[in-house]
């Protein structure tokens, strides 16, 4: 896996983040994520509405406040997107960001996703003083567990919805300290 880093979602990125969009839209139908449409519409009013979300407590439709980030890889391909909440309280408990991530079709099983998310941990710890974040698996997403769980995570709540779908929840410290010899 190339190495990736995360920038915050912006104008530079309009023609990468349609590509992204249109790849899972060819594969899936739709884009699950974002409004996908208004990025191809208008990217401009997509653009305003993600900073809605960044900066208001409740973001438009109840989107919770949250940082949009791009995952490029070192030669500029933006390769997913990533979310970042880290004001969030209940039902993520003070202190906890949370985090959410999607990794282009094209590039998954490559170490995206594990890469990204070691990367903003160290956004939540360095930028926001966050010890731990959150994480949500929703269905059976054994990938998303093994990311969570590479990256020192732990299951702290399992529940099935209403729906009858069934969500995980992880917490994973943001600063792992190598452990102490003993004397």
């Amino acid at each position: 896996m190339k190495p990736v880093r995360l920038e915050q979602l912006g104008p530079a990125h309009r023609a990468a983040y349609q590509a992204m969009v249109r790849e899972w839209q060819e594969l899936a139908g739709a884009y699950p994520f974002n409004d996908g449409e208004l990025a191809l519409r208008d990217f401009d009013a997509f653009l305003g509405d993600v900073a809605l979300e960044g900066d208001s407590p409740s973001g438009p439709d109840g989107v919770f406040r949250q940082i949009s980030y791009m995952i490029v890889a070192s030669d500029g391909e933006v390769l997913g997107e990533l979310r970042f909440r880290p004001w969030l309280e209940a039902p993520y408990r003070s202190h906890h960001g949370h985090v959410a991530c999607n990794v282009r079709p094209s590039r998954r099983g490559q170490g995206v996703a594990r890469a990204a998310f070691a990367a903003v941990l160290d956004i939540a710890a360095r930028d926001f003083g966050l010890p731990v974040v959150t994480a949500d698996v929703e269905g059976e997403n054994p990938a998303s567990v093994r990311v969570l769980l590479h990256a020192g995570s732990r299951l702290v709540l399992e529940e099935t919805r209403p729906d009858s779908s069934r969500v995980r929840w992880f917490e994973c410290p943001t600063v792992v300290l190598p452990p102490t010899r003993a004397m």
